[in-house]
């Protein structure tokens, strides 16, 4: 999971995103898809977070974000080792970037995640955003699912006085999903060999 550290996210979006990353850490329902990683990007490389969120001055420090433009391209290549272990290890990796929308580099950030997708076919993306149709990465999204409709998704929820609970049910919902089509696909039969 990973969730823009710009400034736009300051006060009730941060909140709220940390908050869906502190349920499907602890696991839940989700306990098989819980996240090895958290990160926030911005600028440059992203800032992985380990520990507990909920800890008072983790969750104060992260409350405030990394102050930073929202460059997603740098968070890229981590993604890509990410994805290059849990590949060896024959598991899926599915990526969940959590926004306001805003991304400062839309056509570098699309055209590094679609070669990630490209080069590693157990990999999914989805692109939740927390406001109004409209953004910069709406439209990012957009033309990669053109390319990739079976393997990227974009949600929306909207800032509103339950934003919190909203995007927790949101993103539950999200990994939900994709743990039933991960099942699906593994009982799914091989295709018999020529």
């Amino acid at each position: 999971m990973l969730a823009d550290g710009s400034g736009s996210m300051n006060g009730p979006p941060i909140a709220a995103a940390l908050d869906a990353v502190d349920v499907v850490r602890k696991g839940g329902t989700l306990s098989r898809a819980k996240p090895a990683a958290f990160a926030m990007f911005g600028d440059s490389k992203p800032y992985w977070i380990e520990g507990d969120i909920t800890q008072p001055s983790l969750r104060s420090k992260l409350l405030q974000t990394l102050n930073s433009g929202s460059d997603l391209a740098p968070s890229v290549p981590d993604m890509e080792k990410i994805a290059a272990v849990n590949t060896l290890a024959r598991k899926t990796t599915h990526f969940l970037l959590i926004s306001d929308g805003d991304v400062f580099d839309p056509k570098k950030a699309q055209d590094e995640l679609e070669a990630l997708l490209k080069s590693n076919k157990k990999v999914t993306v989805d692109f939740l955003i927390m406001s109004p149709p409209g953004t910069s990465m709406e439209r990012m999204a957009n033309q990669i699912i053109a390319n990739f409709p079976d393997r990227v998704r974009q949600h929306r929820t909207t800032l509103s006085q339950q934003l919190s609970s909203d995007l927790q049910s949101k993103v539950i919902e999200i990994m939900s999903e994709r743990l039933r089509e991960d099942t699906t696909r593994r009982k799914k039969p091989a295709a018999p060999k020529p």
